[in-house]
């Protein structure tokens, strides 16, 4: 398919673009679901467990992180999570972040409540990646660069009707099944109408 237009809903990707109809040659419009798209959130332990905003003797572990964040994800109701420790490099403008550390990774699906981005507790300081979109994770994830050919492996045709004003309409279980098509595919992007619309605003 060759995605042109997105859209999200309830915690699912919705991609609209073009496929060609191998019976008739034509170009067809196409409608793709695509669920089980996951947060990516990483944790930056602290070195040592805060009480009521100030630094205790005991030191922090990649299991306090761990225990604090599971509990987190529990007050959330948040029953489908992962977590495992990893290794990240930093390179903005805060000031306390190592260039290179270990954090605590997270995954949740979209369709449960957000973290806040200022968020901290007493076993970790900082949150990264509570404020990515949900379209930013996938096209990230996938290396996808702007209007391009995808290849959908074991897209379900029955799933979805009537979602959208489409010819085709399918829905795709994990993005995993989506890839990117590369320039040494040859393919052409398929011939579209478009329409602009310039909108004047004034003060009444």
């Amino acid at each position: 398919m060759f995605w042109i237009d997105y859209t999200e809903i309830n915690g699912s990707l919705c991609l609209f673009g073009k496929v060609k109809d191998k019976t008739t040659g034509r170009f067809v419009s196409c409608f793709v679901k695509v669920d089980n798209i996951l947060r990516k959130l990483y944790f930056l332990p602290r070195e040592y467990r805060q009480k009521q905003g100030r630094d205790t003797s005991e030191e922090v572990g990649m299991s306090d992180v761990y225990e604090e964040v599971d509990s987190l994800m529990s007050k959330l109701r948040v029953g489908m999570h992962k977590i495992k420790p990893c290794s990240r490099k930093y390179a903005f403008e805060l000031p306390d972040i190592p260039k290179e550390g270990d954090y605590l990774k997270l995954l949740y699906p979209y369709d449960k409540a957000g973290l806040s981005t200022d968020l901290t507790g007493e076993t970790f300081s900082h949150v990264f990646g509570a404020n990515t979109a949900l379209f930013e994770q996938f096209v990230l994830w996938k290396n996808v660069m702007g209007p391009c050919w995808l290849r959908i492996d074991d897209a379900d045709f029955s799933a979805v009707s009537n979602a959208s004003w489409c010819k085709l309409e399918l829905q795709v279980a994990k993005p995993s099944l989506i890839t990117t098509l590369g320039d040494s595919d040859n393919l052409e992007a398929p011939p579209l109408t478009l329409m602009s619309i310039s909108l004047r605003t004034t003060m009444n």
